[in-house]
């Protein structure tokens, strides 16, 4: 087994998947992904597992993708038995290896942390989280002790910046109620 890193994944780690299950009996690892296009994640040299047992960082012999679906294969998970204990674990690589995508596109952990504000100016709060609904992505924006769910759609997000952190809304009659 590879070596173990620390159990919390810092800010310099993102997730990318979760270890469905062992694949084969030489420790082939099946991901499921959070990408639809995974395959932008092939060229990753150190993928980081954390899961019940505790994490380990190992770098990547091999990467399969078919759509949301990965095969992976990290140095030093050389068994069924090594990849059946990562069953469960959250698969992450580091932000420096992220692929950058086309202007205008954004992955959704770099939303986190914005600010977001309403057509007039008016500060409704900072982005906590993105949730994954079947319909579109969610934002969870903290104000305060508030929490308020804003779809991430085009109907309701005027624009997004994420350079400058920010995230404007629409002009939407009870988006905030």
């Amino acid at each position: 087994m590879t070596t173990p890193a620390n159990h919390e994944l810092d800010d310099e780690w993102v997730e990318i998947g979760v270890v469905a299950r062992p694949h084969g009996l030489r420790g082939e690892l099946k991901v499921l992904g959070v990408d639809d296009e995974m395959a932008r994640f092939g060229q990753v040299r150190e993928v980081q597992l954390v899961g019940r047992g505790g994490a380990v960082k190992g770098r990547v012999r091999r990467f399969r993708s078919t759509g949301r679906q990965v095969l992976l294969q990290v140095v030093g998970v050389e068994s069924r038995e090594d990849a059946d204990r990562l069953r469960g674990a959250t698969v992450s690589v580091r932000k420096s290896e992220v692929p950058a995508l086309e202007e205008g596109a954004y992955y959704a952990f770099e939303l986190v942390g914005c600010e977001v504000f309403t057509a007039s100016g008016e500060r409704v709060g900072v982005v906590s989280e993105i949730r994954d609904y079947p319909a579109n992505d969610v934002l969870v924006v903290r104000s305060g002790g508030r929490e308020l769910l804003i779809p991430l759609v085009e109907p309701v997000v005027a624009r997004v910046d994420i350079k400058g952190r920010r995230i404007d809304l629409k002009d939407i009659e009870g988006l905030l109620e």
